[in-house]
């Protein structure tokens, strides 16, 4: 079971329908109190982030076509867990190295994304993107280094690098 955290317009629909599948998994594990160490540990459980995540998940699933009949609830389930548990985060870089690692599907979609936006990769963020490029961010980097969002190569001649925002969406 595992969380992406990936912007799920850039999912398969075998991660997208995948994840959905496990959210729902992590709800039933979290509400009998069982412990989650190993998914914190591993990078595959943002808990605080389950039902917004699940939203996301089935907001794309809508706008392709799919079906939805599983609402999500969490209800109190995360009171038995310490705060940090509850308020652990995803490395979503290294989730987005993992996913694109494992699928060329996905991997295809993200291309796409950051060929097209390609005008807008090195401004500054108050520069403005287009419509298509809003899940493509520049960050800025005091180090001056650039890096290939997509297979995370480092450029040096500028003062910005690229960072896939997978909440952010399209």
């Amino acid at each position: 079971m595992r969380m992406w955290m990936i912007n799920p317009k850039v999912m398969c629909r075998k991660h997208l329908l995948g994840e959905h599948v496990e959210l729902h998994m992590f709800v039933g594990h979290l509400s009998n109190v069982k412990s989650v160490k190993g998914y914190l540990k591993n990078n595959l459980l943002e808990p605080r982030s389950i039902e917004w995540r699940h939203e996301q998940l089935v907001e794309e699933m809508l706008r392709r076509g799919y079906n939805h009949n599983s609402p999500l609830d969490l209800s109190d389930a995360l009171v038995y867990y310490p705060l940090e548990v509850q308020d652990h985060k995803i490395n979503i870089i290294a989730s987005l190295k993992e996913l694109l690692s494992r699928c060329e599907e996905c991997k295809a979609n993200i291309d796409v994304i950051f060929n097209n936006c390609s005008e807008h990769l090195f401004r500054a963020p108050d520069q403005g993107m287009n419509e298509n490029c809003r899940a493509v961010r520049l960050i800025h980097n005091p180090s001056g280094v650039k890096f290939d969002s997509v297979n995370f190569q480092t450029v040096s001649e500028n003062r910005w690098h690229v960072k896939l925002q997978a909440v952010q969406m399209l």
